[in-house]
């Protein structure tokens, strides 16, 4: 007897990259999280997501990704809000820009994904910052149930992580400061980790250097999309740099118009003189 292969479900996931830096030409961030020690993916590092929305409507994925953010930042201003006091809207903490990147298709034996990949920049300080070292750095995220979203389990006959055996917890002592940074913003390798806590919930967390992401602990889905990622991020550049050059040539060619008129009446006045 012939038996039926079972089909495997398909969800929508958006993945949420969110990026910080403090000006345009210094060295951009990437929040990254690191997934529970048991169950899908276990223990490797990602970027937060937003599971099984249903939808690919770009505004409705915007919106996930603007909630997540704002919830991982409660002291993140949305860029539409303009309620910040004159003077200080480059300074506060604020979304600078939200946008659908594209898709990534990423099948597992147990379920079918397409990563919708929405891009969310932030700049600015947080207001918590206390000196200009600490607002020069990524402001911490506030741990909570949107690091862990609950992922679809593969079936219990195929192949999965197995959790690790519990050991008891053992507390440590709480660290001085609240972020750790190795290196400079030159080029070394420097990523910004936020402070140990006892649960361990928010050394989950931690930005890190664009430059370094890929070096990361990332699955085979999650380099996918950071693929996507610096393949939009280069297209940008690239479109950048056209729109400045064409930006510049209509300069030149503006600026040779007054030229023109004076060689004319040079010619005119030499003319009247013979």
């Amino acid at each position: 007897m012939k038996v039926e292969k079972k089909a495997v479900p398909e969800e929508t996931d958006v993945v949420c990259t969110i990026s910080w830096q403090s000006q345009d030409h210094v060295t951009k961030y990437y929040l990254l999280r690191k997934r529970p020690a048991h169950g899908l993916l276990a223990g490797l590092w990602d970027f937060p997501v937003v599971p099984n929305v249903g939808t690919s409507d770009p505004k409705s994925l915007e919106k996930y990704a603007l909630e997540l953010a704002s919830t991982a930042f409660p002291r993140l201003k949305s860029e539409k809000e303009d309620d910040s006091p004159d003077g200080d809207e480059g300074e506060r903490l604020h979304v600078s820009s939200v946008k659908v990147v594209g898709s990534v298709l990423h099948v597992f034996s147990h379920v079918k994904k397409t990563f919708q990949v929405v891009s969310v920049v932030i700049q600015g300080k947080d207001s918590s910052s206390s000196s200009e070292e600490e607002a020069a750095q990524p402001p911490d995220a506030t741990p909570g149930k949107w690091m862990d979203d609950a992922q679809r389990e593969p079936d219990e006959d195929e192949e999965c992580v197995k959790p690790p055996a519990k050991k008891k917890q053992k507390v440590m002592p709480k660290k001085k400061g609240k972020k750790k940074a190795k290196g400079d913003e030159d080029g070394s390798d420097s990523d910004v980790e936020s402070s140990e806590r006892v649960d361990g919930s928010e050394s989950r967390l931690k930005w890190t250097m664009e430059a370094n992401v890929g070096q990361e602990n990332l699955g085979t889905g999650t380099m996918k999309v950071w693929s996507l990622v610096q393949d939009s991020g280069q297209a940008e550049k690239g479109s950048a740099k056209a729109a400045k050059g064409t930006k510049s040539s209509k300069k030149k060619t503006e600026a040779t118009e007054p030229e023109k008129k004076a060689t004319l009446l040079n010619y005119f006045q030499k003319a009247t003189q013979k």
